[in-house]
């Protein structure tokens, strides 16, 4: 009998680790237990450079994580059942984002082929790492997000964060690594909402005033 590895994702339940060198007996099991939720990392087996067979499960998968290897990631919009992305490599394929309407919780690295994130409207939890929000494309993508709860920002290009009027449930925030953040009152529009604030490696913020009339903070 053939054993699959699983990893637990938080409340996001578990992950079956893929192993390319047993694709066919995996697939049948994914069937078979109407497996949900699976990850691709180099470091555990997957060694394809595609995600084809992935294709054949579209109506099975909600949650997909990929963790290292060079993976394209042509027709990954025909997964419309994801409720959990997670590409945590630096993949610069292009994404449509409207295909993912019931998309609940997303982490991914920014760049130029990542498409209509803003179509995402059941979105509540949101990693994104190296967004330019300088850039009118970035802050785009972002608008019309407002069922974001948790929003997350690693190494972002930005100068304030004015834009925060777009995310009225946002109950967790959190940045890290923004040497260029100066200005935090934008955090005016979530007052009645923030509960966590987390701003790591922010040296250069200049009044932070505002935290003090954030009335649900806890952390």
């Amino acid at each position: 009998m053939i054993n699959f590895n699983f990893i637990k994702n938080g409340n996001w339940g578990d992950y079956l680790q893929v192993d390319s060198d047993r694709l066919a007996e995996t697939v049948n099991y994914i069937r078979e237990n109407k497996v949900k939720n699976v990850e691709l990392n180099l470091y555990h087996g997957y060694k394809l450079k595609n995600i084809s067979f992935l294709i054949e499960l579209k109506t099975n998968i909600e949650g997909l994580n990929i963790i290292q290897g060079d993976i394209d990631l042509t027709g990954i919009e025909e997964l419309s059942n994801l409720r959990m992305l997670n590409i945590s490599d630096e993949q610069n394929y292009s994404i449509d984002f409207s295909s993912f309407k019931l998309l609940e919780r997303c982490s991914v690295l920014w760049h130029k082929n990542l498409k209509a994130l803003s179509a995402c409207k059941k979105l509540r939890e949101l990693l994104i790492k190296k967004i330019n929000l300088k850039d009118k494309d970035g802050v785009k993508q972002l608008k019309g997000l407002e069922s974001i709860e948790k929003l997350t920002f690693i190494q972002p290009r930005f100068d304030n964060i004015d834009y925060m009027e777009f995310f009225p449930k946002l109950k967790e925030f959190e940045i890290y690594y923004s040497p260029t953040l100066r200005n935090i009152n934008g955090l005016n529009f979530c007052q009645e909402t923030i509960e966590k604030l987390i701003l790591t490696n922010c040296k250069n913020i200049d009044d932070y005033q505002v935290v003090s009339l954030l009335k649900k903070i806890k952390y």
